[in-house]
């Protein structure tokens, strides 16, 4: 799917080789892979969803398109809820797009009621698809979004605060801080702390970034990539 994804929108099979190499060549994939857990379903959806964005950019008539972008972003969130973050850098993809896209001379009113128009039919979309899996939390468990806001706006009954004590606990593992700093820096974390996210490559990709830099900026990309 990456082989494709990226042919059919950078023109290049060979990026599409590198992406899923890649990607397939972390060991926190490949572990996943191997148990029952659900963040690649997340990513299935998530890239799916990423595709149809960019069909809809090269072809803003055709709204069918977002509507396929919010089913899968909807999909995505009803597999894990912190996909909603993800699906909400696409909705602000779609307003700067709708924006940009209307000509210069057009009315402002104009603008805003197609910004208006794709943000409903992406939203309306991701609802409908997220919704069964919100009912189905709810009557299983009495929280759509288990373990999440119990205590605050839901008392389930699978929930307390030994358990919540214990989750937090698990987390702060992982580095986690709420704060500003940690999380525009959550990237670099990722990979030079590999070791809080069952990861072994570490920095490895970074070290070969500038590599790549000065190679695209001295032979080009069109000549690299194809």
């Amino acid at each position: 799917m990456l082989v494709s994804i990226c042919r059919l929108h950078f023109g290049s099979r060979l990026m599409g080789l590198v992406a899923a190499l890649l990607f397939v060549s972390t060991p926190l994939v490949s572990w996943f892979a191997s148990t029952s857990g659900n963040d690649l379903a997340v990513v299935l959806f998530s890239l799916l969803a990423i595709h149809s964005y960019l069909r809809w950019r090269a072809v803003p008539a055709v709204r069918g398109w977002l509507v396929l972008l919010g089913v899968l972003g909807g999909f995505a969130a009803g597999v894990k809820p912190f996909a909603l973050s993800f699906l909400l850098v696409l909705f602000l993809g779609v307003v700067a797009d709708s924006l940009r896209s209307c000509a210069a001379g057009r009315p402002v009113k104009e603008r805003f009621l197609r910004m208006g128009t794709g943000i409903a039919i992406v939203g309306a979309s991701a609802f409908i698809a997220v919704t069964p899996w919100l009912v189905r939390s709810y009557l299983t468990t009495g929280n759509p979004v288990f373990p999440f806001l119990d205590g605050v706006l839901f008392d389930s009954p699978y929930w307390n605060e030994a358990l919540g004590a214990f989750y937090r606990s698990e987390i702060r593992r992982y580095g986690v801080e709420q704060t500003l700093g940690w999380f525009l820096l959550l990237p670099v974390r990722t990979v030079t702390r590999a070791h809080n996210h069952r990861g072994l490559i570490g920095p490895l990709f970074l070290v070969f970034l500038p590599v790549v830099a000065v190679t695209i900026l001295l032979v080009g990309a069109e000549r690299l990539f194809h």
